[in-house]
């Protein structure tokens, strides 16, 4: 990857919080001291998904955020459920989804961060000592869910054999956009249990996977997450990825071990 390549998403990740005014400054300052020229923010995304081969999906959903139209509900025109709300609308002689909703797939992301050699020193190293500690053997002190009962357990049935392997937090809950609003979303997030806990809930490290948009509660729930649990199936029998810190390829595998939510 070239220099400037570099140097941009590092940008991007530093510049997370930064007005739009502050990013142009910092455009125009590049611009006169270097020969790297940074996109204006509407192409920001564009260079993003091209270097990091991240590609959101839309997803069509009910109007009323009863289903989403995947998996066994994929090929359907109208909502199922009593609502019988249509899929689509016409807009200038073609048929477009009456609501969507946004994926961001889970594996790239994982693969991207083992690519990045700090990051991927982080991932293997803060689980590691408890991958030497005898399986049957429980701790005086539980520090975190790797020193926990359910994680021995899941080592006897063959699952995080190797320190690569990544623990991931589910969570899921319903909030609403306005404090006066009755339209509620829910987003769904994961958060890397391979990082140490001082760091592991801090905003730019926990994985949004999808907002479902509402207006009220959701309805099939397993619809919404089918692209999730598809992405988690294929982590759990392992993909292949590279290791920047070792320098080698390995098989990258991941299963959430901890759900959190609101009751459905």
């Amino acid at each position: 990857m070239a220099t400037g390549d570099v140097l941009f998403l590092n940008l991007c990740d530093w510049a997370e919080g930064v007005t739009r005014q502050q990013y142009d400054n910092l455009r125009a300052i590049l611009c006169r001291t270097t020969d790297i020229e940074l996109p204006c923010l509407r192409r920001r995304g564009e260079r993003l998904e091209k270097l990091t081969d991240l590609k959101p999906r839309l997803i069509d959903c009910c109007i009323n955020g009863c289903i989403a139209y995947a998996g066994d509900f994929e090929t359907l025109d109208a909502c199922p459920t009593p609502c019988r709300e249509a899929r689509w609308r016409f807009k200038g002689g073609r048929r477009v989804p009456r609501q969507s909703f946004i994926y961001i797939p889970l594996t790239t992301r994982l693969l991207l961060q083992y690519r990045s050699s700090r990051r991927a020193h982080i991932l293997q190293t803060y689980c590691r000592p408890f991958f030497d500690q005898p399986i049957d053997q429980m701790p005086a002190e539980i520090p975190d869910w790797w020193g926990a009962k359910r994680y021995r357990e899941l080592r006897r049935q063959g699952l995080f054999s190797e320190p690569t392997d990544i623990a991931l937090q589910l969570m899921l809950d319903g909030v609403n956009l306005l404090n006066r609003s009755t339209h509620s979303t829910t987003p769904v997030l994961c958060v890397n249990y391979n990082l140490p806990p001082a760091v592991r809930y801090q905003k730019h490290n926990i994985l949004l996977s999808l907002v479902i948009p509402g207006p009220g509660k959701y309805g099939n729930l397993d619809s919404f997450l089918h692209p999730l649990v598809g992405e988690l199936k294929q982590l759990g029998d392992g993909v292949d990825a590279y290791d920047a810190y070792r320098k080698q390829a390995f098989r990258l595998r991941a299963w959430p071990v901890v759900v959190t939510g609101e009751p459905t």
